[in-house]
């Protein structure tokens, strides 16, 4: 390819975009393409950005704010791929908290904002906008737009991502019928008019070949924006506490992991439901050498899904968490500390909890 692909597969906490991109990835390469993929998130330590490497991709990440607040960082990452001329093809993961990407990445992309490039458009082709969503977040959001009571701080962010896609997928088909299907399909159809919809599951290999097909032949057009309301935004924000934890655990005899961290998820939702928390994505990443365990929690009400499971004991082992979460950054700590040390009494631990900082995108166009 003459010139480098840049897609952005956005989406909301939990919505399924890393394993999107990792079979994305995969498909892509077994064309005969080199891939590229850059991961963002407000913290330090990120499970998707070593998941994605541990299955042998070309990963790196924007770290310590959004996209849209480092855009220079972003457009650096860019350039450094297409100067080693590493990547056909760019997959960026925002923030799953990210709205108005089309004003503050793609504008600016295409107008050359960007220091680090002499000129976007000479090196990148950009691709539609791509969002996920979980099928339960659509189904709340319809929800509320019926009964006010059920709407909540996400909500608007939810929404305003959705607003501003070129393709919506609605994930995890296989969690639900097909009528419900059908149901949340023609729900988005009636409010996002000029917005393509489709239902799939990124832990199948049914849907690829469209989206790869959508990523590689289509190109962004600026046809819509969305109006922001930042003072909202950032209220948004800071009602969401960030935490990632990094532990070392290294026993006298080798253990069953999965089960230990079935019992510290489990455990840790309890807390938090009783702290009057309200978790917006939790996940965890255990990780022996090539054998891991990754699971996930979207909701107070949502049971663990279990990506991967270790397939032996072991005796050490790293643990990685990242969690989104309505409350306290002190009380965040506090929980996901206590059961670490409690469960596992780890070797070290390593925590950041804090709320972001006040969103002031380089560039909103």
């Amino acid at each position: 390819m003459d010139k480098t692909k840049v897609a952005v597969i956005g989406g909301f906490l939990g919505s399924g975009k890393t394993t999107l991109i990792l079979n994305l990835a995969k498909s892509l390469i077994k064309d005969g393409l080199s891939v590229g993929i850059v991961t963002n998130d407000q913290g330090s330590d990120l499970i998707d950005a070593k998941f994605l490497s541990s299955n042998g991709l070309d990963v790196t990440s924007v770290k310590g704010k959004c996209f849209c607040c480092f855009f220079d960082d972003l457009a650096s990452k860019l350039s450094e791929f297409r100067n080693r001329k590493a990547a056909d093809i760019l997959l960026l993961e925002p923030v799953g908290s990210a709205i108005n990407l089309v004003s503050t990445i793609f504008k600016p992309f295409v107008n050359n904002r960007s220091v680090m490039l002499d000129s976007f458009n000479e090196g990148f082709i950009l691709s539609p906008l791509v969002v996920l969503a979980d099928p339960k977040r659509v189904r709340h959001l319809m929800m509320s737009e019926q009964k006010p009571e059920y709407t909540t701080p996400v909500s608007y962010l939810f929404s305003k991502q959705l607003e501003e896609a070129d393709l919506i997928l609605i994930n995890k088909k296989d969690t639900i019928n097909e009528q419900e299907q059908a149901d949340l399909k023609v729900f988005l159809e009636s409010k996002y008019p000029n917005t393509e919809i489709k239902t799939i599951s990124a832990l199948d290999n049914d849907f690829v070949n469209d989206i790869k097909n959508f990523v590689l032949t289509g190109s962004f057009v600026i046809n819509k924006s969305i109006e922001v309301d930042y003072v909202k935004y950032t209220e948004v924000e800071a009602s969401l506490s960030w935490l990632n934890s990094n532990a070392f655990v290294k026993f006298e005899e080798v253990k069953d992991i999965n089960k230990l961290m079935d019992k510290f998820m489990n455990l840790v939702r309890d807390e938090l439901i009783e702290s009057k928390s309200s978790i917006a994505h939790m996940k965890c990443y255990a990780v022996a050498d090539e054998d891991f365990y990754k699971a996930s929690i979207t909701s107070n009400t949502d049971s663990i899904s279990v990506n991967n499971q270790m397939r032996l004991e072991h005796d050490s082992f790293n643990i990685i968490i990242n969690a989104r979460i309505i409350s306290s950054p002190i009380t965040l700590k506090s929980i996901f500390e206590s059961n670490l040390k409690q469960i596992f009494n780890p070797k070290s631990i390593n925590t950041e909890s804090f709320s972001p900082k006040y969103p002031k995108p380089n560039y909103c166009e």
